[in-house]
């Protein structure tokens, strides 16, 4: 208006340097099956995307969850009309759950006879297992998979195999071994 010079209409325009956004989730280690939180921040203007977005619950959300599997590198990209999208990613580690099988199975035997304790621990492709036998009781190495068990002396033995992962998922199975005296014949008829 060139009588008053106010502006008749006016129209406000931004301009972004850039595309704002914040991942608040860093790298991680978990158990699988455990839950991993996905937190991005950023101007709630953006259309905010998570990827892969397989096993979240909600991939379009800042704040999610999601239950990964296997190791999973999670990307969040932010896009907001015509700027180019920002994204950022962390690594969520993920160590199994040890299914320990003691292929021996529960019996008796003599005592003095050695008997060789077989077991698997899948999945077999994880290589970093500790082995744990409670109680150490007759074992030859109560901290390898696969120990020997000898004895002496009768008793009833109960065995608990513990495998771990460095981030502490365990898995376990038990056995129970029965020791008895050899057999003595007393009172026989001589030739």
């Amino acid at each position: 208006n060139c009588c008053t010079l106010e502006p008749i209409d006016s129209i406000t325009i931004k301009i972004r340097d850039s595309l704002r956004m914040d991942l608040i989730s860093k790298d991680t280690a978990l158990c699988a099956g455990d839950q991993v939180t996905l937190h991005a921040t950023g101007d709630p203007s953006f259309t905010y995307s998570w990827l892969p977005s397989a096993g979240i619950m909600n991939p379009q959300d800042t704040l999610t969850f999601a239950n990964p599997t296997q190791t999973t590198t999670y990307t969040v990209i932010a896009s907001y009309k015509s700027c180019p999208d920002v994204s950022r990613s962390f690594t969520a580690t993920v160590e199994p759950i040890p299914i320990v099988d003691i292929l021996t199975k529960d019996l008796n035997i003599c005592i003095g006879d050695p008997l060789q304790i077989n077991a698997t621990v899948e999945p077999a492709s994880f290589q970093n297992y500790t082995y744990t036998w409670s109680p150490p009781t007759g074992l030859n190495d109560p901290t390898i998979k696969e120990p020997l068990f000898f004895v002496t002396t009768p008793g009833d033995f109960h065995f608990t195999l513990t495998a771990s992962t460095p981030l502490g998922c365990k898995g376990s199975d038990s056995l129970h071994i029965i020791a008895r005296p050899g057999m003595e014949l007393t009172n026989v008829t001589a030739d």
